[in-house]
């Protein structure tokens, strides 16, 4: 289980548990309650769906560049600058896609 990921789990709140799901975990990331463990799947799965969302659009976003001269010269880095966000995104969050 990425740490970045279970962060973010920690601090959801279960429905109809009303309850921090951070209080289900014992320190080596074991399931205390086992009535949490479908919850936790449904929010590993909507987590890697929003990270590679992300992802995308980091590498999809157009330059910013308007003019041709510098849009020569620079676009490449903002390609590149583009392409290593999204990987940066996806490695932060351990995604597995």
């Amino acid at each position: 289980m990425n740490n970045q990921i279970r962060k973010l789990f920690e601090e959801y709140t279960v429905p109809n548990f009303g309850i921090k799901t951070g209080i289900l975990f014992n320190e080596n990331g074991e399931y205390i309650n086992p009535a949490i463990e479908d919850h936790w799947q449904t929010f590993q799965e909507a987590a890697e769906l929003i990270i590679q969302e992300c992802a995308r659009v980091a590498v999809a976003t157009p330059c910013p560049i308007t003019d041709e001269v510098s849009l020569q010269s620079q676009g490449h880095t903002w390609d590149m600058a583009c392409v290593e966000a999204g990987r940066a995104i996806k490695h932060y969050f351990g995604s597995q896609q």
